[in-house]
């Protein structure tokens, strides 16, 4: 089958969202044969070990779009049983994110998860508190086990640099995040690394800031000394 036979037909067969299993695509008629031909030719993308995007699709959208369609090919490659968490939680959240890196984040209360390992994934050993995962429903259906808006916001700031956890804390508070429980959460937390650089960007999040650019003005400020500085 030529190249554009291929795109043909996988478009034709595709099953709906924009990942799917190998599973799902067998189940719409892409046999193995068509799956091997179609990734060789480009009319698919192999995400991750059994979880594919058009290429028709892929080759079209920004990379950090693309990084969205990770978390879901990981989803669908596992058998949606992981938590997710810092980062792929702040995306799954619909939080704005600022050069956050593709990995995959997800969360496990033991040394290791059989079903998440790979070179695009990290699975960072932390206790979970039993409020702490949520079940979240996606624009094209999943149900997925995410930290909550609170938990994500305080795995983010712990790991990631000042200006890209403001990014994600800022517009958590927008989307109704509570920084009074944060700040318990935090103080209550077994876990001591990255307290105190969590605890001093809590202190600077402003949920009236509406992009991530004033957010990271507002930090910029910050570390200069410069207090007061009112969103636009």
């Amino acid at each position: 089958m030529k190249s554009g036979e291929l795109g043909r037909a996988i478009e034709s067969l595709w099953p709906g969202a924009p990942v799917a299993s190998t599973k799902q695509l067998a189940a719409a008629g892409v046999d193995d044969r068509t799956l091997t031909a179609a990734v060789r030719a480009g009319a698919l993308i192999r995400v991750r070990r059994g979880a594919y995007v058009k290429g028709s699709h892929w080759n079209q959208i920004k990379p950090w779009e693309r990084d969205s369609l990770r978390i879901q090919a990981h989803y669908e490659s596992t058998g949606g049983t992981a938590c997710y968490s810092h980062t792929s939680a702040a995306r799954l959240h619909l939080c704005q994110v600022w050069k956050c890196g593709p990995l995959v984040h997800v969360t496990t209360s033991y040394s290791n998860s059989a079903t998440s390992t790979g070179t695009d994934v990290r699975t960072p050993r932390l206790p979970l508190d039993p409020s702490d995962p949520i079940m979240l429903r996606t624009a094209d259906g999943r149900d997925m086990q995410v930290t909550s808006l609170e938990r994500t916001v305080l795995d983010c700031v712990r790991i990631l640099r000042p200006d890209a956890a403001a990014v994600i804390g800022d517009d958590a508070l927008r989307k109704g995040a509570d920084l009074a429980k944060m700040r318990r959460m935090l103080e209550d937390s077994p876990v001591k690394r990255g307290s105190r650089r969590a605890a001093g960007v809590l202190d600077v999040l402003d949920g009236r800031s509406e992009s991530a650019e004033e957010s990271r003005t507002r930090l910029l400020l910050h570390t200069f000394g410069v207090d007061g500085f009112e969103p636009v």
